[in-house]
This record gives structure tokens, C-alpha cells and sequence, in this order.
């Protein structure tokens, strides 16, 4: 074999080695990108109730707001709200819990949280406490909504908490 066989055959390699490359990158770009949408934003948003107590004769509810993007592009934040509105259960049997209508977060009693934050970065986690007055409430229905700046970003969490008054007496 001659230095140019050997050339020949370099070329060649170089040339399957560049075109499996090209098309394993082109595989995953699709995968990736087109199939599993690895790109879409995804918000995960949680509301625990922390803790209740009593100051001069007025029950307090802390509520603990955690939202964190779980995927894999940061997100723009519009706005976060929490909305909260008691609840009743009817004196019918069997008892039911009446839910008449879904959460309304831009009138009544909602409380922008997290305003100083404009982005969320992949696998970011920001937590909030707020606190409510609920001396006379039992049931309460907790909503959280997300919307980011790009159109159909918005990502909404609803809970509902049972707070009877088993609390610690404080102040």
C-alpha cells in the first residue's frame, strides 16, 4: 500500500465518522426538541398550610407558597397570585362540600406573592408565607396562579384546608 492508499482510506473514515456525527446529532436534536419537547416550560407550584394561632381572640393562618420550574428553560413571570375564599358544607345529608364556582384571581380576595422575582430559572424554588385571618372560617379553598409573559404560560395549583381551631394561643 502507497501513502495515497492510505489517504484514500483516511478520507473515507473521516467522511462515515462526520456523517454518523451529522446524523446522530440531527437524532437527538429531534428527540429532544421535537418529540419530548424538552423546551416547554413546566411550573410546579405547592401550598401548605404551616401553621394556625390565636391573637386577641382573631385566628391566623400561615400559609407556605413554594413554586419551583421543574423544567428545563427559565420562565418569564407576568404575575403570581393567591386567591382564598371560605368555604361551607350543607346541612343536607349526606353532606356535601359546595364548590359553586372556580377561583377568581383577578377580583376579590387575592394578594400578588413573589413580586420581586421576573424570572424563574430551571430548577429555581422560591417560597412565601402569608398569613390570613380566618377567626370565623373552617374551610377555606387556597388557589395559586402562575402566568408567564408568553401567551398560554400559566400554570394554576387549588387546595383545599380544613382549619379547625386546634392552635396555640400566642401574644
Amino acid at each position: 500500500m502507497t501513502i495515497t492508499d492510505f489517504e484514500n482510506i483516511a478520507n473515507i473514515l473521516q467522511a462515515v465518522i462526520t456523517s454518523v456525527g451529522i446524523l446522530s446529532a440531527g437524532i437527538w436534536t429531534l428527540y429532544n426538541f421535537g418529540l419530548t419537547r424538552i423546551s416547554a416550560a413546566r411550573i410546579s407550584i405547592t401550598v401548605n398550610i404551616k401553621t394556625t394561632f390565636e391573637i386577641e381572640n382573631q385566628r391566623i393562618a400561615i400559609f407556605a407558597i413554594d413554586v419551583k420550574n421543574t423544567g428545563k428553560t427559565k420562565v418569564a413571570k407576568q404575575r403570581i397570585v393567591l386567591a382564598i375564599r371560605p368555604l361551607s358544607i350543607e346541612n343536607k345529608l349526606p353532606a356535601l362540600l359546595k364548590i359553586d364556582k372556580p377561583m377568581n384571581y383577578y377580583e376579590g380576595d387575592i394578594h400578588e406573592i413573589l413580586k420581586y422575582h421576573t424570572f424563574v430559572d430551571p430548577e429555581e424554588d422560591y417560597h412565601e408565607e402569608v398569613g390570613f385571618v380566618i377567626t370565623d372560617i373552617n374551610l377555606v379553598q387556597v388557589g395559586v396562579l402562575f402566568e408567564g409573559t408568553k401567551r398560554l404560560n400559566k400554570w394554576e395549583a387549588n387546595y383545599l384546608f380544613d382549619i379547625c381551631p386546634k392552635s396555640t394561643k400566642a401574644g
